[in-house]
């Protein structure tokens, strides 16, 4: 969330492309945590599985709000 506030802060849509790219990382890297917890017991499967469901959704939200971004830097250089 703190990569999404900074690029939002930003002058520039392709920082602010990258710093979702980051913020798109971290939900994967924070899937692994989930898988990770799981196998070691630490939360319930149907907890992890919901969990997962709704990075993945926050995934697909951030590639498109990235797609739009990049567009708008496209967009901005030619004018």
């Amino acid at each position: 969330m703190a990569n999404i506030a900074e690029g939002a802060e930003r002058d520039n849509f392709r920082e602010f492309a990258y710093l979702l790219r980051v913020a798109k990382a971290s939900a994967g890297e924070l899937r692994s945590h989930l898988i990770l917890a799981g196998d070691l017991g630490f939360c319930h499967q149907e907890d992890i599985e919901r969990l997962e469901d709704d990075l993945v959704q926050i995934s697909s939200m951030l590639t498109a709000l990235i797609k739009r971004q990049v567009e708008r830097s496209a967009y901005t250089r030619k004018a």
